[in-house]
């Protein structure tokens, strides 16, 4: 009789992957797939395991991985959006399972596919920078603001997304004006107050949350982050949220939607906060 936690100690070498990938109807999935996967965090590193007394052996895979395989090859498969999309909802997924917690997902691995979406957020086609940009600035309008200063606010958030180095002085200016978009005296504009994640706050407070953001994801597609520091962001993400948000996964899983480039972004997008302030505390 198997034992319930068996599939727990299963391991499966990259022939293993390969004949999984082939019985679930990808037949063209080679060696080289894996190993690109690997380096871009799709995959952990496999481990060498003794299988002799003598020293021989093979490198291995937890069976997790597997299923994490799997799940990517289908979403490239399946989803009808670019290649470069597809990739993205692979990688939110790895992502979205480590900082819950929710399967057992080596730092490592966190930190090559923290690496690799982050370097792909810089890397955006012009039309998918347009649209971030305008949700973003949709969050802080008034209706009254003129289609002019939305316009403006937007071709500057939308300049702000695409590189390393931003100007948030630019950027704070430009969606205070849509924010409180009323005539007056320098320095006596009567700016409208904000609820961010249910807490009073200003357009001040929410360009500083675009700021963290933004210089978590710089340092993260640089590589300057260290496994230490994910870890120790993550157990403060989990303190604060865990959670909410291990809930609402469960609620999604049971739904049985299936999986876009927008899961977990929310959740993602506090734990930049958290690693920001982490990073900032130390080197201060």
């Amino acid at each position: 009789m198997k034992h319930p936690n068996q599939d727990l100690d299963t391991t499966l070498t990259i022939d293993d992957l390969l004949k999984m990938a082939h019985n679930h109807g990808f037949p063209q999935v080679s060696r080289r797939l894996v190993t690109d996967w690997i380096e871009i965090g799709l995959l952990c590193r496999p481990e060498f395991q003794k299988t002799t007394r003598h020293g021989s052996g093979k490198r291995t895979f937890p069976l997790v991985q597997g299923h994490l395989f799997i799940a990517a090859l289908r979403a490239r498969r399946d989803l009808p959006q670019p290649l470069r999309y597809r990739r993205s909802v692979s990688l939110r997924i790895v992502i979205y399972l480590w900082l819950l917690g929710l399967v057992t997902i080596p730092t490592e691995q966190a930190r090559r596919a923290l690496r690799t979406f982050c370097q792909q957020q810089f890397q955006l086609p012009q039309g998918s920078l347009q649209d971030n940009a305008a949700m973003l600035v949709r969050l802080v309008t008034h209706p009254d603001a003129p289609r002019a200063q939305i316009r403006k606010a937007t071709l500057v958030l939308e300049n702000a997304l695409a590189t390393k180095q931003v100007r948030w002085d630019i950027v704070e200016s430009a969606l205070t004006e849509v924010c409180s978009p009323w005539p007056a005296r320098p320095g006596q504009r009567i700016e409208r107050g904000l609820l961010l994640d249910g807490e009073p706050a200003g357009i001040p407070e929410f360009v500083d949350g675009l700021r963290a953001i933004h210089q978590a994801a710089v340092a993260l597609a640089a590589e300057q982050i260290t496994a230490e520091q994910l870890d120790e962001a993550r157990s403060r993400y989990l303190q604060r949220f865990g959670p909410r948000a291990i809930a609402k996964s469960v609620g999604v899983m049971l739904s049985g939607r299936p999986a876009t480039a927008d899961m977990g972004g929310p959740e993602i997008e506090r734990f930049h906060l958290i690693l920001s302030d982490l990073v900032n505390r130390a080197a201060s």
